[in-house]
This record gives C-alpha cells, structure tokens and sequence, in this order.
C-alpha cells in the first residue's frame, strides 16, 4: 500500500507489567481512522495521492510515472534490498475456510486504487481454438464508484460487474486507466507489475512478499503439462503426474476437479527415488527435468546473478539421476522424453549422449509432431534444441527416446 500502513515493529512501545508491550495512544486512534475509511470508498491509494499533491515524494522512486515492463527488463539490484533468496523458509499459502467475493473485491480494489481512479475489468469472453479470450471489458468507472456499489448489491457481484463465465474465469486490471480505453497508453500511473517467479516454489516467494510487506494480487504455480497431456490423450490411456511438492500436487487436483479430468491423478513422488511399482509399466514417461534455467533468462535475469561452477555440475548429477529412474518405468518399445528449459549443452546433448550410451534406448524422429518450419538434422535424429534469438520463443530442448 505504498508504505502507508503502520508497522508495529517501527512503533516505539512502552514496556508494561511482565514484559507486556503497551501501544502508545497516538497509534490506536490511527488505527481506529483506518478502520473507519472501510467501505467508505476511501482507500490506501486515495491517501498516498494526498500526500503526493502535498509535496511528498516515495522513498527510492523518481517522479516519473513509469513505464510498463517488456518481459527483457530488469530490475537492478540496490543497497537497500533486505532478502537473501538462498535463505528463506517457505511460508505456506493457506486458503481461507469461508470466502467472501465481495469482501474480498473491496479490500482490492481499495488496496491498490485511489478512489477516483478508473479501474479496468474484464467478464465477458470469446473463444478461440478452444480457448476463452478476453474481450476489451470495461474502463468507465472509478475504485470508488465500484466500491459503493458492492457495498449495496447484496452479495450478487454479477449485478455490479456482468455476470462471467466460470470456465473462463474474469480478469481485473491492477493498474489505473484514463476511462478511454484499455492499452498500455490508457494507464494513467505504472504502480504495479506482474511478476513471473516459477522458478521459487510458492511458499517462498509469499515468504519473500510477506518479508518486504507488498502487496499480493495472487499467487501462481499450475501443473499445466501434465493437464495438457490428459487432454491430448482423450480415453487412451492415464496420465500420472507426479511432483515433489504437496503444493503443487494439490493445485494440481484442483485443476484436474475444475476441469473434469477423469484420466489423470496426481501424487507427491520424490524423482530421484525408484518407484518400484512403476518399474517397466509405462508406455511414455515425460522427464521434465529441473536445470539451469538458461532458456528463460530473458524473463528471469537473476539467473546469471546465481550461477556457479559447483551449481552447473550438481544439476547435471541430478538430471542424470531421474533420468536413471524414469529409465526404468518404460516398457520395453516405449517411450520417454527428455526435456529442459535452457541452451547449455552438458545439461542438453551431452545428457542425451550419456543416456543413449548407457541405457537401452535410441533416438527416434521428432518430424511426425512438429511444424515444417522447425524440421531439421537433429529433429530427423529426436532432439530439437530451441533458440530465443532463433525461433521466437524461450530456450528449449527436447529429445524423443524410444526402449529397445
């Protein structure tokens, strides 16, 4: 809320009886304005825009207003940043027992807008190659406008925004808009970014978040491959997808009941452990490995900030070893696919070499299953190593192997 909230660790407190701490009364009363500003249309926004009209400047950001991000970006390190990612204890994400949709819409919309600011919000939707797309949605009122109006609908959102469709969802815009359109030159003030962290598990970048006090739109981790492949797979066969994490095991659920998939489980495995029970019963096992991160170092720049010599040669000895494991779930004539995220060649081919020269596998064409434009010598032999500056997408390499 842009540092407007009080902490209680920066409040002078006066030690009491038995080492009680006692609140000075300046403080309640503050806390007492706060809470009387709830539902009023008043928001953290509407004060922070007070104190800029008189003079205030943010601590640490210039007197511009920003410009959006491109995913190339990158946001310098400075002096004053106070959390170390290498030691973090995760924090995990609970969800609430009981929901309350307009409560919940008005502590948004009061966090990050001033009141009279316009605010963009999409409900209705089109679809396109079996996907739900956005339409331009509306711009025409402000945070507090809205605010007043959930506060009087009764629990029926719909009344006040349109009603969506729940399989596709609605979106909010977190930026405020001009109220004449909705492109990036219609944003009046660059406050917020969406960040993309995949590679932090969620309970340590809500640790991180929690830690420098910002505010949380949502959360996100999905197991999205493992859908995909359910749906690719139709009543042929089940798909078992498996990960290290309750987490994202359970987001996974979540999806799979959302979405009414009846041909896919999910369970939490550790993949450097053998699973005995799966030994020789898979017609295709999917190692997607974790790796070095190469291939995305455009969206996530820190990744060279964190790369060592002792790091790059423990990834390849883990990559190896699920490798090893995957090997034998694979029916004899099965196949297994080797896939990573990054361009460094002893992580991609050298692993590929490795494998073929010690397990009974061979390569096999990835021509059948890609468009014309990417076919190749290598796609001919299986493997496919994709290129940012080359194909127009993240770095990528995948490798088709089939049992002997």
């Amino acid at each position: 809320m842009l540092e407007w909230h009080l902490n209680l660790k920066d409040i002078p407190l006066v030690t009491g009886i038995h080492g009680v701490s006692v609140i000075p009364k300046d403080t309640i009363k503050c806390y007492r304005k706060w809470d009387s500003f709830t539902g009023s249309g008043v928001t953290g926004g509407t004060i922070v825009q007070y104190a800029r009209n008189q003079g205030w400047v943010p601590p640490m950001i210039n007197q511009e207003s920003g410009h959006e991000l491109d995913w190339d970006d990158v946001i310098e390190k400075d002096e004053q940043v106070i959390i170390d990612k290498n030691w973090i204890e995760g924090r995990e994400v609970r969800e609430p027992t009981n929901w309350n949709p307009v409560n919940e819409l008005i502590t948004y919309l009061e966090i990050l807008f001033d009141s009279t600011e316009n605010v963009g919000y999409v409900t209705k939707t089109w679809l396109k190659d079996e996907k739900h797309l956005p339409t331009q949605g509306c711009w025409d009122r402000t945070a507090g406008k809205l605010i007043q109006q959930l506060n009087k609908c009764d629990g029926d959102i719909g009344a006040v925004l349109g009603d969506y469709n729940k399989e596709a969802g609605a979106w909010i815009r977190f930026n405020p808009l001009d109220g004449k359109g909705c492109k990036n030159s219609n944003v009046t003030d660059f406050k917020y970014a969406l960040v993309e962290s995949d590679s932090m598990p969620i309970a340590e970048q809500n640790t991180v978040l929690r830690e420098l006090e910002l505010p949380i739109a949502c959360l996100v981790h999905s197991g999205g491959k493992s859908l995909h492949a359910a749906d690719k797979m139709g009543d042929y066969g089940t798909v078992d997808a498996r990960d290290v994490s309750q987490y994202k095991v359970d987001l996974i659920e979540e999806n799979i009941s959302r979405t009414d998939s009846i041909n896919i489980q999910a369970r939490v495995m550790d993949a450097t452990v053998f699973d005995v029970d799966s030994e020789l019963k898979a017609d295709i096992v999917l190692a997607d490995v974790p790796c070095s991160g190469y291939g995305v170092i455009g969206k996530k720049p820190e990744i060279k900030y964190r790369v060592t010599p002792q790091k790059q040669e423990e990834i390849v000895i883990l990559q190896r070893t699920i490798l090893d494991r995957a090997a034998e779930y694979v029916k004899p004539g099965g196949v297994l696919v080797f896939s990573t995220c990054t361009i460094a060649r002893e992580e991609n081919e050298e692993n590929m070499m490795w494998f073929m020269n010690n397990y009974p596998f061979k390569l096999e064409s990835l021509d059948p299953y890609l468009p014309e434009e990417l076919h190749s010598e290598s796609t001919a032999l299986g493997y496919l190593q994709l290129l940012p500056g080359v194909h127009k997408t993240d770095g990528f390499f995948i490798a088709k192997f089939r049992r002997k």
